[in-house]
């Protein structure tokens, strides 16, 4: 039983007009800001590849989606993305490298000079695809990467 000053639609005490009832609260985000935060650095992490650590493209993403994965399935669903994407990728660049050699050698370098541009293409499209990864994450969505196989599922 209530005390008399107290009112169900009202716990501060008091009551409230005939008619008029507390305004409702707006329903929880289902992404808080600090998950959205992880969701971002998981694609922000990408670029330690760019800067100059051996693969810090894959362990970047890594290291984020193993630490907060757990927390969030909104932070677990971009970190697979992510590193699908990144592993995907690079074994792109690594066959794309290996083809370079061989095409290299059988033409006396000119493949190289052919294999050249296409590469620096790929890798804008890299850091382009990445960026746009994390401003989709930074409203909330998920990005599809292209050309992605799903190592991890």
């Amino acid at each position: 039983m209530n005390p008399p000053d107290m009112d169900e639609t009202n716990p501060a005490g008091g009551s409230n007009p005939p008619g008029r009832t507390e305004p409702s609260r707006p329903p929880a985000s289902p992404n808080p800001p600090v998950s959205r935060t992880w969701e971002v650095l998981c694609h922000i992490s990408a670029f330690a590849g760019f800067i100059g650590i051996p693969l810090g493209n894959i362990v970047g993403p890594l290291v984020v989606w193993l630490l907060k994965r757990a927390e969030s399935p909104s932070v677990d669903a971009h970190g697979r993305a992510v590193l699908n994407f990144q592993i995907s990728w690079s074994l792109w660049f690594i066959a794309a490298g290996i083809g370079g050699a061989v095409l290299g050698f059988l033409t006396c370098g000119l493949g190289w000079w052919l294999l050249a541009p296409v590469m620096l293409v790929a890798g804008i499209a890299l850091f382009a695809f990445s960026v746009i990864g994390a401003i989709k994450a930074s409203s909330g969505e998920l990005y599809r990467f292209p050309w992605t196989y799903e190592f991890i599922k």
